[in-house]
């Protein structure tokens, strides 16, 4: 929806191109200019989108995983602040890994092999997972408990006592 069908409701006004031919001289070149207006306006639109798809597809990675493929996982700090809250953000781990991808679900989705006691859901886009390069035999580092001001939350095996 453009933003004059948000104001109006309706569709725009299509202005069509100027046939030459009109007997007044100021109307002629008042339209003829109007064309190349719209022509230029057009132009710079079309570039203008087409640097926009150039930026952003200059960091596109096109990832392929297959079945038992290791993978790291890249855990956003900002936004899964229910797994870990950490004080200094650009001091946390940006992935955590090696896991084993056990299926591709859609064209951009991957579930993995996470380790049981995990709170995170075990489907990932492509983007937070990057292909792990290294030896197979390396043990993957656990993902982060949860915490409460970067110290773990305990949990009390048994209620001894209370008072009423």
């Amino acid at each position: 929806m453009s933003p004059f069908e948000a104001l109006y409701d309706r569709k725009p006004p299509t202005i069509l191109e100027y046939a030459r031919g009109s007997s007044i001289q100021v109307l002629d070149e008042s339209l003829t200019s109007r064309d190349e207006l719209l022509r230029t306006l057009k132009e710079n639109l079309t570039a203008a989108q087409n640097r926009m798809h150039q930026k952003a597809n200059a960091h596109h990675r096109d990832i392929t995983l297959t079945v038992d493929d290791l993978v790291l996982v890249h855990l956003h700090p900002y936004h899964k602040t229910p797994v870990r809250q950490h004080r200094q953000h650009k001091l946390s781990k940006r992935f955590y890994g090696p896991y084993t991808m056990l299926e591709r679900i859609g064209t951009i989705t991957y579930k993995l092999q996470l380790p049981s006691g995990s709170h995170i859901h075990l489907v990932f886009y492509a983007s937070a997972l990057k292909p792990f390069r290294g030896t197979d035999n390396v043990s993957a580092c656990d993902l982060p408990l949860e915490s409460f001001d970067n110290q773990a939350i305990d949990q009390p095996h048994e209620i001894l006592d209370w008072r009423t």
